[in-house]
Parts: structure tokens; C-alpha cells; sequence
């Protein structure tokens, strides 16, 4: 599949993150896309295209800029896209 669920998919049957321990984040914390991508090891480029594909949801800060709640990164991480 070419859709960002077949590569998410790809990933996950190549051992995804079972190897690696989960993301250091608190469950109501909120967290930047910068400190997402590094907090899951992947790119800012790629926190925004799963947005947008509705992969990981975020939230609006009052000052305008999206944030990702800790919750939401486990999720992820934890591969519950699929």
C-alpha cells in the first residue's frame, strides 16, 4: 500500500517498537511536534503528515501551535493506529 496506513503497517511487521522502550512522556502533558518526533524517533515531517492523515490527533494551544498530549504518543507508539 502506498497510503500512510500501509507504510505505518510495513513498519509495524518489521518489529515497529517492541525492541525499544516506550516514550518518556506523562499521559496529560502536552508536548511540541518537535518534542514528539524526538520523543517517538522520527521526523517532524512525519508527526505532521499522520496529522493530517488523521494518525495523531493533537490539540491548539491558546497561542495557536499544536500540541500532542502524552496519552496520545503512547497510543501511537503502543500501535494502536492499526
Amino acid at each position: 500500500e502506498a497510503s500512510i496506513y500501509g507504510v505505518l503497517k510495513r513498519n509495524k511487521m518489521k518489529g515497529g517498537n517492541n525492541d525499544k522502550e516506550p516514550p518518556d512522556v506523562k499521559p496529560k502533558g502536552r508536548y511540541s511536534i518537535k518534542e514528539t518526533a524526538e520523543k517517538l524517533q522520527i521526523s517532524a515531517t512525519t508527526i505532521y503528515r499522520y496529522l493530517k492523515g488523521g494518525i495523531l490527533k493533537s490539540l491548539v494551544r491558546p497561542n495557536g501551535q499544536l500540541a500532542i498530549t502524552g496519552f496520545e504518543i503512547t497510543r501511537f507508539w503502543g500501535g494502536e493506529y492499526i
